[in-house]
């Protein structure tokens, strides 16, 4: 596909790299593709604009396609939604709010956009005091910039679902998300979230369901466009705080 060439023989190396660009449209490349366009119309074939000219991200785009997917992601139309909500794998995120460095990144909603735009149905926030009485999001004992719990909360109600759904994750837009809630908070602050999530995401949190009654999870198409928080209550002073 590429070739890298060193004017040495020694394994180790020892003369100057030189690399040529990848010839996409070389009888070896032209084999790889022939071999995986019987899974693709001619159509899709036609529009990834594969053959004498092609940049890198038309073929990485090609090599991410749904049809060449080794999970073989189901056909959207065909989806089955009508089992427990357990029965399912779901794409989760770790420190959503971060989109640089885990220890000196800046927060930022663009995480939560991005990760539920690709079809995510888990996201994590963690939560701490924040100045002014207003909580506020952010990696504890770390040097990453906060972020207000609320502009969290608008950002997941503006990206959470989507009317279209795209093939690439099955419809996945539609699917319930869940918040994978750290709470670090103090009481005050705890009611201030709670009144945020109430005020922000309002009839789509799934609300007034006591554990003890619960004996079959509902299905995704039972919860779709819903939002279900996952808590987790640590009791732990704010890293902002003195113990």
């Amino acid at each position: 596909m590429g070739r890298d060439v060193a004017p040495t023989t020694d394994a180790a190396g020892g003369g100057s790299a030189q690399a040529t660009k990848a010839d996409l449209s070389s009888a070896v490349m032209q084999k790889c593709l022939s071999k995986i366009h019987g899974k693709l119309s001619s159509s899709d074939f036609a529009s990834m604009r594969l053959g004498g000219e092609c940049s890198l991200n038309d073929f990485s785009d090609y090599l991410a396609h749904p049809a060449n997917s080794i999970v073989a992601l189901p056909d959207p139309a065909n989806k089955d939604w009508s089992r427990p909500y357990n029965e399912y794998f779901i794409s989760s995120s770790h420190n959503t709010y971060l989109v640089g460095h885990q220890l000196y990144g800046e927060s930022t909603t663009a995480g939560y956009r991005n990760v539920l735009e690709r079809g995510c149905r888990c996201i994590e926030i963690d939560v701490w005091n924040g100045a002014e009485g207003e909580p506020e999001v952010f990696h504890g004992y770390t040097l990453t910039k906060e972020i207000k719990f609320k502009e969290v909360c608008k950002a997941i109600r503006k990206h959470a679902f989507s009317d279209a759904e795209d093939e690439r994750y099955g419809g996945a837009g539609e699917g319930p998300v869940i918040i994978s809630l750290e709470c670090h908070a103090g009481i005050e602050q705890q009611h201030k979230m709670v009144d945020i999530m109430n005020k922000i995401w309002g009839d789509l949190l799934v609300k007034n369901i006591e554990p003890e009654e619960v004996h079959d999870l509902p299905s995704p198409d039972a919860l779709r466009r819903r939002i279900l928080v996952k808590a987790c209550w640590v009791l732990s002073p704010s890293p902002c705080e003195p113990s």
